[in-house]
Parts: structure tokens; C-alpha cells; sequence
């Protein structure tokens, strides 16, 4: 009998999209494909934890609003730990650009 005990990798998507204008809100969701687990979810950008919390489900979402170009824009990660023994893997980045202005700022 063999028993899978690979770490579950999760992955994170950006909403709405990858590239964003400063002022826009912004949405990472952290999958792991791994049922209804509960996971203590952690966020890393460029390398530093910034956003851990707790979730019933196997997605975890945090929202923000992309006002600093500098201060928003880098690469972003997540992680799942269910106890110090059991943890996923780290995600692969997903880098997050925020853009000064937008081109709809010159229309008014």
C-alpha cells in the first residue's frame, strides 16, 4: 500500500488581474487542493511574512486596496500550516504591479 505524503502545493491568483492602477482593489486567493481542511493561511510578500489567519475552507482571500505603487507592487506567495508538523508547500510567486495612473484619469 502506498500512501501519498507530498506536501499539497497551493497556488495563488490575482483579481482582477496581474497589472494594476493605483487606487484599484486587489484580491489574492490561496488554493490548496486539499478538501475542506482548515487551514491557518500565511501570505508572504517579497520574501516577509504580512498576512496570516485562520479559514474553514481550502481557499483563503485577502483584499486590499493598491494605493502605493512601491509599497503594493513585488511578489506575493501563501502557505497553509495546519499544525508545525503539517504544512503545504509554498506557493509559486505571482508578481502584483501597481501602476501610478491610470489612462481613464485624463478623460475628466
Amino acid at each position: 500500500m502506498c500512501i501519498n505524503t507530498a506536501r499539497p502545493k497551493p497556488v495563488v491568483k490575482v483579481t482582477p488581474d496581474q497589472r494594476v492602477f493605483r487606487g484599484e482593489t486587489v484580491t489574492l486567493t490561496c488554493d490548496i487542493q486539499r478538501g475542506n481542511i482548515q487551514w491557518t493561511y500565511s501570505w508572504f510578500k517579497d520574501g516577509n511574512t504580512f498576512y496570516p489567519y485562520r479559514t474553514t475552507t481550502r481557499t483563503a482571500e485577502f483584499s486590499f486596496r493598491a494605493d502605493y505603487v512601491s509599497d503594493n507592487s513585488g511578489e506575493y506567495r501563501c502557505r497553509g500550516e495546519r499544525s508545525a508538523s503539517q504544512r503545504s508547500d509554498i506557493s509559486a510567486a505571482v508578481t502584483l504591479t501597481v501602476s501610478g495612473e491610470s489612462s481613464d484619469s485624463h478623460l475628466f
